[in-house]
């Protein structure tokens, strides 16, 4: 239905939308945290569309406002992070998702994940491992943090570390469910070397 409807009609629709939800006040203290989560919500909506608009500079207006509203929310910092990824900005995505994970729930794992792969490079090997098991330990059903520590294992040289993330990989049915078929082949082969 939405695709029947012209760019020009669309961009309308959200500047409304926007208009409305920054229209809605109260003197009610519980009734202004639905209100500002209105406002949340439409505002992600509008760097989203700006963003697909290749519109860059309202986008990130967007993304800033959304800390100011709620400089608390890890959810908007992740955002600001995977918008400077986007432009790779990988300075700003590593600043945005230390301040996500340091903020806490939602999506910790993810941000701590993104916050070592956006760091590599600039903090020593150590700490990247360390934050990539950080990253496991709050999301033990993400496959992602395993597999960048048996990189980093295999690269180290550390064969006990590297089986022990792949025998963790192979033996999970969870997690073995993520891989495709050459990331096993070549987890077995590692295991077995």
């Amino acid at each position: 239905m939405l695709d029947d409807i012209d760019n020009s009609a669309k961009h309308q629709y959200m500047d409304y939308a926007e208009e409305l939800a920054r229209s809605i006040t109260s003197d009610d203290k519980q009734l202004n945290c639905l209100i500002k989560e209105n406002l949340f919500t439409c505002l992600q909506s509008q760097e989203k569309w700006h963003s697909y608009l290749k519109n860059v500079d309202k986008a990130s207006e967007y993304l800033q406002e959304l800390i100011f509203i709620d400089p608390f929310d890890s959810v908007a910092y992740a955002a600001n992070a995977f918008f400077s990824m986007s432009k790779n900005d990988m300075f700003d995505c590593r600043k945005y998702f230390e301040k996500a994970y340091l903020l806490g729930p939602p999506g910790v794992g993810m941000h701590l994940y993104y916050y070592a792969k956006s760091s590599e490079g600039q903090l020593p090997v150590n700490d990247i491992i360390t934050l990539y098991e950080k990253a496991f330990e709050f999301d033990k059903d993400s496959v992602s943090p395993l597999l960048e520590l048996l990189h980093w294992h295999d690269k180290n040289g550390e064969k006990i570390k590297m089986k022990s993330c792949a025998n963790i990989l192979i033996s999970d049915n969870q997690l073995c469910s993520q891989l495709d078929q050459d990331e096993i082949a070549w987890i077995k082969n590692l295991r077995g070397s």
